[in-house]
């Protein structure tokens, strides 16, 4: 008997181990980022000393830098963020783009697509829509069903939606999101979905496929005339434009957009037509400050782009924006810049913040010229 209890024992203590790993890559990511390949690393190396000397001279250099870039951005992160509420019983949410209507559309002046990352999980990150009329309180429009599109049946093996955008044109709105078969890392699928109220959308319709060996995410819309005009990531650090001359039916070679984002690479992208051409913001990665950060974007023709120096926005050391901030979109009224940017904590809760910039802060930046290196 004291031997099946031995042997029950040992059963436990071996499965235990290779059951938390698993809970942990499932529920925990970050988590699991952070501290197993870290230990992983340090148990490697036998000088453990050495190590950790190394360590903390890698820490304190990486704080310097983020106190650096900081400093250089505009610090005007909002100290709070907006409730945005869910299906899903949970106020985190990602990804937004926001659509202004001067006069309303179907009672509403402002329409915002989101998706849902309660912790990051992306079971959830399903497409949302919702409204307000002062930018800041947003809430669902009345008879609508969030979310839009629901949870693909492959979600167990790493399909996802993800990277909304809100597109108006022909007195519709039109709604794109990302289906991604393997995590970012492509073939990608864009899909669309339309509505004439707000309330009721169609079916998905597939308007867009990366090759095999290419990623495809964050894709951004602008309705100019006729044409359709796509940009997108493909694949970090690389920025591509399309467009389309029938509805999204299809769709001409795809080019490279040439940026400078100086030690950044591209990862989510925003873009809208304004006065001075396009603008946009993009978030971009830093290995060396190990976060993600937002930067102003600008071009004439839509392929040469140039960029702000230093992100305008940065991680906070304190606040709900403290780890990195994500996809982000802005409308230009006027002189007026309003920006409702995706952030993440330390404690991984996912939120978006608003703030609002004039345009002398803008044309006050310092930038880079895309002449510089290419992507």
């Amino acid at each position: 008997m004291k031997k099946r209890y031995v042997a029950l024992i040992v059963l436990i203590l071996m499965a235990f181990p290779i059951l938390s790993f698993n809970y942990l890559k499932k529920y925990h990511p970050v988590f699991l980022r952070r501290h197993f390949f870290a230990a992983n690393y340090i148990f490697k190396n036998v000088d453990v000393v050495e190590n950790t000397k190394q360590y903390k001279r890698i820490s304190q250099d990486i704080r310097n830098k983020r106190i650096f870039y900081y400093n250089n951005s505009l610090k005007k992160n909002n100290q709070s963020f907006l409730e945005t509420p869910t299906a899903y019983k949970s106020t985190q949410a990602n990804h937004p783009d926001v659509l202004y209507f001067k006069n309303g559309f179907h009672g509403y002046k402002y329409w915002m697509a989101c998706t849902p990352y309660p912790d990051s999980n992306d079971k959830f990150e399903n497409p949302h829509i919702l409204v307000s009329n002062d930018g800041i309180s947003f809430y669902m429009p009345k008879g609508i069903k969030n979310p839009i599109v629901n949870t693909p049946n492959d979600n167990i093996r790493g399909g996802h939606l993800s990277d909304t955008d809100l597109m108006y044109k022909n007195n519709m709105l039109i709604l794109h999101y990302v289906y991604n078969k393997r995590g970012v890392w492509g073939p990608a699928k864009f899909y669309r979905v339309t509505s004439r109220d707000g309330i009721r959308w169609s079916s998905p319709e597939l308007i867009y496929e990366s090759k095999q060996t290419v990623q495809g995410y964050s894709p951004a819309f602008v309705a100019e005339g006729k044409l359709t005009k796509m940009w997108f990531i493909s694949g970090e650090g690389s920025f591509s434009y399309v467009q389309s001359k029938d509805d999204e039916k299809t769709w001409e070679p795809a080019k490279n957009c040439n940026i400078d984002l100086g030690e950044w690479k591209s990862w989510h992208v925003d873009v809208i037509k304004t006065d001075k051409g396009y603008e946009g913001l993009m978030c971009a990665k830093n290995t060396g400050v190990k976060t993600r950060a937002v930067f102003y974007i600008r071009s004439t023709d839509g392929i040469n782009w140039s960029s702000s120096k230093y992100p305008i926005i940065f991680p906070t050391e304190t606040s709900w924006d403290n780890e990195e901030i994500y996809r982000s979109t802005m409308i230009k009224s006027g002189s007026d810049y309003k920006l409702w940017y995706s952030a993440r904590s330390k404690a991984n809760k996912w939120h978006i913040g608003y703030i609002e910039l004039d345009e002398k802060e803008i044309d006050n930046l310092i930038m880079n010229n895309s002449n510089i290196s290419k992507i």
